[in-house]
């Protein structure tokens, strides 16, 4: 997200949603054996393109390496510290937030997912000018670059104060990202995605496309709407984390695995199932897990 998701933008010149390997030479100027060997570690289904997931695997982990000095696999706090140039304040809070599972240091997988949600933090504290908590419309503007937001402030000032607050932010900036990527898979522009255009931008055989459809067509009526897409995404970006936990392999976090995965008291384990277990089955399936994810990062 935020300048990940400008590069992206930028680099892919043929607006097809992927990147090249000449998109990808010509943008970050790097040499023929550079980029194949981007392609030979990160084109994970070898179609001779990075999509999104792709690119910001190649990213997050290049960055991860040079955070990593020690070379152990894991970024301890202090290498976090001196790469970031964090006080040791941030440093406790950030180690709050991305250490999911309190062992005290970051996998690779908490680290991506507190890079890509803490970019817009970033991006949302050098925008508030003012230093309130909040964006106001001329914040939003001068920052993006943008002449006009009210459209914006429709659609994600929710409580309707004239202000963003991060929430509605991550919100707004999260949709730009998926709606530049919904726009290419939907080549009949009827504003939904259906399975042989879903198909053509991945490469997946009937049988993937159909599970895709099954586990987010909630209406069945064989199209993918954005909300739609917005939840398939998002519950990408969680599900290495939420594996890792489902130590039973059944597709639900049981209490036992939340507690023992993350580290929780029963009580903690309790407040998380009274918020996030909305359908009150005693666990907790992904989509409910990715809103539970989401709230600690706002």
């Amino acid at each position: 997200m935020c300048e990940f998701f400008r590069n992206f933008k930028s680099a892919d010149t043929n607006k097809d949603g992927f990147l090249q390997a000449e998109e990808i030479k010509t943008f970050f100027k790097l040499d023929d054996a550079a980029v194949k060997e981007i392609f030979e570690k990160f084109d994970a289904n070898k179609d001779g393109k990075l999509s999104y997931y792709e690119y910001m695997d190649w990213i997050l982990k290049t960055e991860f390496e040079k955070v990593d000095t020690n070379k152990d696999g894991k970024i301890q706090p202090e290498e976090l510290k001196a790469y970031f140039k964090l006080s040791d304040e941030m440093l406790k809070v950030i180690f709050a937030k991305a250490d999911l599972n309190k062992d005290g240091f970051l996998e690779y997988d908490e680290y991506a997912l507190w890079r890509k949600l803490y970019k817009p933090r970033q991006e949302f504290f050098e925008a508030d000018l003012n230093k309130d908590g909040f964006l106001q419309p001329d914040e939003v503007k001068k920052y993006h670059g943008l002449e006009d937001v009210t459209g914006v402030y429709e659609k994600y000032d929710l409580n309707k104060d004239g202000k963003l607050d991060f929430k509605e932010y991550l919100n707004w900036r999260i949709d730009v990202l998926l709606d530049y990527f919904y726009q290419i898979i939907d080549t009949d522009h009827d504003g939904t995605i259906e399975p042989d255009e879903l198909k053509a931008y991945t490469g997946l055989d009937d049988a993937k496309i159909k599970r895709i459809f099954d586990a987010y067509d909630h209406n069945k009526d064989d199209r993918i709407d954005f909300a739609e897409f917005r939840r398939m995404q998002l519950e990408k970006l969680v599900k290495p984390m939420f594996d890792k936990a489902d130590s039973n392999k059944d597709g639900f976090l049981q209490p036992e695995e939340i507690k023992a995965f993350f580290k929780l008291d029963d009580a903690a384990v309790k407040e998380v199932l009274d918020k996030f277990d909305e359908n009150k089955d005693g666990k907790l399936n992904l989509s409910e897990y990715l809103k539970w994810r989401l709230s600690q990062f706002n």
